[in-house]
C-alpha cells in the first residue's frame, strides 16, 4: 500500500487522511508501506488507527459479506467480527502497521475464549484482506474440516458439470448419470481416497450410494486433493460415454490417455472374439439339435 508523507516530517499518512491535503505538493512524497524504511518513521495518529480503517471500509462490508448473517464491532483497538459459526477479532500494529487477525475459541479446560492467531493474512498492511478471509472462512465453515479449503472450488465444478455432491463427516459422495464415487479422507495417512461404484441396473439415489459397496480407484494418483479427484471422476464418465459409442473416439494425447485407448482396444479385441466363440456354440448347439442339415 502506498502511503504518503512531507519530507520535512517523519510522520507518513494512509490514503484519504485529511492532513495529506495540507502538505504542500512539491513537499509531497509517497512510498509503499512493505517498504523497511517505516520503522524509522511515525505513523499519523488520525489515520494510522484501526477506527479511520473501520470508517472507512464499512460502506464495503454488505458487498464482501453479501447474505452472511455478520454483525461488527468497533472496541479501542480492535473490530470485532461475529457471525453464526465464528468470533473474530482485527487489531492493528502500531509500529509496522500490520493487520491482524485473531479468532476466538472456547477453551474448555481454561472455561474461557483464547485468541488464536491466523498467520494466512500474514503481514498485510490492508483490512480487506481480513475481511475477504472470514468471509471466505464463513463461507465454507459448515463443511467437513478437512474439506473446507477445496469447497467452493469442488462446489463450482459440480455445478458446471451438472453431478450431485454431498458431504458426511469425512467423506464426499458424488453421483453421475454413469455412477456413484466416494472421496474419503484417510486420517492415517493424511491424504484422500478416491472409490468407484458403477451403476448396475439402474441409477443409484444418493442414500443410496451411501450404503453402496464401492472400490478402490487404483489408477489415480496419490495424494490427489478433493479436487482434484473431481476433476477425475468428470473425466472419466466422459471417457466411458465416448467409449459406449466407439473406443476409437477416446483422446491419445497424454500419456495416461494413450494407456486407457490401448487397455479399451485390447478390451474390444477380448469382446469381439468372445462373440465369435458364443456364435460358433450357438452353431455347434443348432447342429446337435437340428442335425447337419442345420
Amino acid at each position: 500500500m502506498i502511503v504518503q508523507m512531507s519530507n520535512k516530517s517523519k510522520i507518513f499518512h494512509r490514503p484519504g487522511c485529511r492532513f495529506i491535503n495540507r502538505i504542500e505538493e512539491k513537499s509531497l512524497i509517497s512510498f509503499d508501506m512493505n517498504d523497511g524504511g517505516i520503522k524509522y518513521l511515525k505513523p499519523c495518529k488520525c489515520c494510522c488507527n484501526i477506527k479511520f480503517l473501520y470508517n472507512r471500509y464499512r460502506e464495503n462490508l454488505k458487498d464482501v459479506f453479501r447474505d452472511l448473517p455478520i454483525w461488527t464491532e468497533l472496541k479501542d483497538d480492535y473490530i470485532g467480527v461475529h457471525t453464526d459459526w465464528y468470533n473474530w477479532r482485527i487489531s492493528l500494529s502500531d509500529s509496522s502497521q500490520d493487520i491482524r487477525l485473531y479468532l476466538e475459541e472456547w477453551n474448555e479446560e481454561l472455561q474461557k475464549d483464547l485468541l488464536i492467531r491466523v498467520d494466512e493474512v500474514g503481514k498485510s498492511k490492508n483490512l480487506k484482506t481480513a475481511m475477504r478471509y472470514i468471509a471466505k472462512e464463513e463461507r465454507v465453515a459448515f463443511y467437513p474440516c478437512k474439506y473446507r479449503k477445496y469447497a467452493q472450488g469442488i462446489e463450482y465444478l459440480a455445478n458446471k458439470r451438472g453431478v450431485q455432491i454431498e458431504f458426511d463427516d469425512t467423506n464426499l459422495y458424488i453421483l453421475t448419470d454413469m455412477a456413484a464415487w466416494k472421496i474419503s479422507y484417510i486420517q492415517y495417512f493424511n491424504r484422500y481416497k478416491l472409490l468407484h461404484c458403477p451403476f448396475d441396473k439402474k441409477p443409484l439415489t444418493m442414500e443410496e450410494a451411501k450404503t453402496a459397496h464401492y472400490h478402490v480407484q487404483r489408477d489415480v494418483e496419490k495424494n490427489q486433493s478433493p479436487y482434484n479427484h473431481l476433476e477425475y471422476i468428470v473425466k472419466h464418465d466422459e471417457a466411458k460415454k465416448l467409449m459406449q459409442i466407439s473406443y476409437k473416439k477416446l483422446p491419445k494425447v497424454t500419456k495416461q490417455q494413450k494407456k486407457y485407448y490401448r487397455q479399451a482396444e485390447n478390451r474390444e479385441k477380448r469382446n469381439s472374439i468372445r462373440r465369435v466363440w458364443k456364435l460358433f456354440a450357438e452353431l455347434e448347439t443348432g447342429k446337435e439339435k437340428y442335425g447337419s442339415g442345420f
